[in-house]
């Protein structure tokens, strides 16, 4: 005979093991990502391709040279801000000019970005275990971006920049929490143009929520903040960190048909739990005793995933732009989480939440980096140096610095350029390039990948190299070494 009790008895116990499996979940993602960061951390090299821009950026911040100015085939300009080098060249004053400098503060603005998106959904819901969950599930996202939480770029910085902004205008009340939140969101925008594109939904937020004097002040903070640093950044340059920074993105090309992609293989496949229960959350809330809870995360949320969208669709789009739409999903479940503790959607919901755990799930030892990797970068750079003249080394001219070389300009940098309207300064570096191949400048080039606007020069006038063409150990930071054509080791 079944007792009265036994069917509550089982969906408090279903509780109970879902609510236990969720902490797992988010406690295994966050102490997954903190190992493999560390371990990933003193790596000699670059863990990735705009790494070894960042690099040398950094070397030219310490050694007093600008950032941005006229581009040649030793280096073209970042089209980004450049708050995130200039705090990787102060710490680097402290620590050392290394990859570990860069990677430390990715490392730290993702750690922050858990702890605000945690604390976000701990001070909305006042759940500390929907807090947790959220800022799992962000750490959770680590693969499914490429591993960009502790890469050495500047969108973890952005992100955790953009994030306190958030809190700070939301949580802290009184002139202070505006000001607050309008320098970071400054500091954000000086570090990635994406900011901007996501002060519209806080400014409207604090238009109807805030005093108009306060909505004003964020306002006031955020545009002068931007616009002040932004005229002496280009008085100093002689006019080019305009050019870089805002009018060069603005002439790459836009790809319509990646917008199915972004939705149909990044989001939906990966995260679609995560944008149900974000949903959800406007469906669970109070909107009488939630009312600018719900129309902040109403602005903020689709506005996140459609920064991350519209960067996307951007030629040259990768997975770093992903980093605002996992951490608006993670805030919009974690939110849903807090909201379902005392609706009897909990277990659905619960459930929802543990299957998007699981779909995120990756092998932390795939990206730790062994000892055979560090010696291949000894090793390729100890080969490098052998080389008698200058190279040519635009996807890893970290390679050449370290050897003793003269830098090359990035391979994406210098697409940056190749993708924007035809003028003097794109056929100026074009010619320069392709003089250079033309007349052997190179005692070598050094690629990763064929240089599609330069390969069919190369290849005229260049050899692939047999001896180092078949050596793996020099893959993938090296994986074609040409030499003049006539020259054969």
């Amino acid at each position: 005979m079944i007792g009265p009790h036994t069917a509550p008895q089982r969906l408090l116990t279903a509780e109970k093991i879902l609510r236990a499996s969720l902490t797992a979940c988010a406690c295994w993602y966050l102490a997954a990502f903190c190992v493999v960061a560390l371990l990933r951390l003193p790596f000699p090299g670059a863990l990735e391709w705009y790494e070894s821009e960042m690099y040398y950026m950094m070397l030219r911040v310490l050694a007093g040279q600008a950032l941005y100015g006229t581009p040649s085939i030793e280096y073209v300009p970042t089209i980004y801000p450049p708050l995130y080098i200039y705090i990787s060249a102060a710490l680097a004053r402290i620590t050392g000019p290394e990859f570990s400098t860069l990677r430390t503060v990715s490392i730290l603005s993702s750690l922050g970005s858990m702890v605000l998106i945690g604390s976000i959904v701990y001070r909305e819901t006042l759940s500390r275990s929907a807090g947790l969950w959220a800022a799992g599930l962000f750490a959770a996202t680590y693969y499914a971006s490429a591993t960009y939480l502790d890469i050495g770029r500047i969108d973890p910085l952005f992100l955790a920049l953009f994030l306190g902004s958030l809190c700070a205008l939301r949580f802290f009340p009184g002139m202070r929490g505006c000001l607050l939140a309008g320098a970071l969101l400054a500091a954000s925008a000086l570090t990635k143009q994406t900011a901007l594109v996501l002060f519209a939904p806080l400014c409207l937020y604090a238009l109807i929520v805030r005093p108009r004097i306060q909505a004003v002040c964020f306002t006031g903070i955020t545009i002068a903040g931007v616009g002040l640093i932004s005229l002496l950044l280009n008085a100093a340059a002689d006019g080019w960190y305009f050019y870089y920074v805002f009018a060069l993105p603005g002439q790459h090309p836009v790809l319509w048909n990646r917008i199915g992609s972004f939705w149909l293989q990044q989001i939906l496949p990966v995260a679609g739990p995560a944008l149900c229960l974000s949903a959800a959350y406007f469906i669970l809330v109070s909107f009488k005793s939630k009312r600018e809870a719900a129309l902040l995360y109403a602005l903020v949320i689709p506005a996140m995933l459609g920064a991350a969208c519209m960067h996307w669709m951007k030629l040259g789009g990768f997975k770093n732009v992903l980093l605002p739409a996992h951490a608006a999903l993670a805030i919009g479940a974690g939110l849903a989480l807090g909201a379902a503790r005392t609706s009897r959607l909990r277990l659905p919901v619960y459930a929802a939440a543990l299957i998007q755990f699981s779909l995120l799930w990756y092998n932390p030892l795939a990206f730790i980096p062994g000892a055979g990797s560090a010696d291949t970068v000894r090793q390729s750079v100890a080969a490098v140096s052998t080389i008698d003249g200058e190279v040519f080394a635009p996807a890893s001219g970290y390679l050449a610095d370290m050897a003793g070389k003269k830098h090359s300009a990035h391979i994406g940098f210098i697409n940056d350029i190749l993708w924007g309207r035809p003028g003097p300064v794109r056929n100026q570096l074009i010619s320069e390039i392709k003089s250079a191949i033309r007349e052997k400048r190179f005692a070598a080039i050094l690629l990763d990948r064929p240089f599609s606007a330069f390969q069919r020069d190369i290849e005229a006038h260049y050899d692939l190299c047999p001896q180092y063409a078949a050596a793996p150990e020099y893959r993938p930071l090296i994986k074609y070494w040409y030499i003049p054509a006539g020259d054969r080791p």
